[in-house]
């Protein structure tokens, strides 16, 4: 196997992978109006925090959606404590 065409590839799949999920995070910032927002002037903190508790709340319902279990795996969590 040659090292560099896998590095290269490795490179590519990570930079792709990033632009991924950048893709989602400015559908969603479009979806909430943050881009709309911005138009009209830069926000105060404040105003971002909003914007922000937006996309967590976002991220934990995919989360819960995806895995309803829970968080935390069912199986083998005794083992772990």
């Amino acid at each position: 196997m040659d090292e560099s065409r896998l590095m290269e590839f490795l490179h590519c799949f990570v930079v792709d992978f990033g632009a991924t999920g950048a893709a989602g995070n400015v559908l969603v910032g479009e979806q909430l109006g943050l881009y709309r927002a911005m138009r009209e002037g830069p926000l105060l903190p404040a105003e971002l925090a909003v914007f922000r508790e937006a996309f967590v709340f976002i991220a934990v319902t995919l989360v819960l959606l995806f895995r309803p279990q829970g968080l935390l795996p069912a199986r083998g969590l005794k083992e772990r404590i």
